[in-house]
């Protein structure tokens, strides 16, 4: 029997702990779920992914609002919506 799965992936579940919050660190813990995700399909499930943004928006707005006050490189909006290592 297939079933169907919803798994909200971001948010805090992306930050494992106050030490790892950094992109690469959120990049590693996505990577790690993904593989998981994928076995989960692999045992014939329909799987579908949502994000809950959670703090990884908040804080990218944060960082940009610093910069521009600060007049220096501010995050561009086309980064805010890619994960990149």
């Amino acid at each position: 029997m297939t079933k169907s799965i919803v798994i909200a992936v971001g948010g805090n579940s992306l930050i494992i702990d106050p030490k790892h919050q950094s992109i690469a660190d959120q990049y590693a813990a996505v990577s790690a779920t993904s593989r998981r995700i994928a076995s989960i399909i692999e045992r014939g499930n329909r799987v579908v992914i949502t994000h809950g943004n959670g703090p990884q928006v908040g804080f990218i707005l944060l960082r940009s609002e610093l910069a521009r006050k600060e007049k220096t490189n501010f995050c561009a909006i086309n980064y805010m919506f890619r994960l990149q290592p």
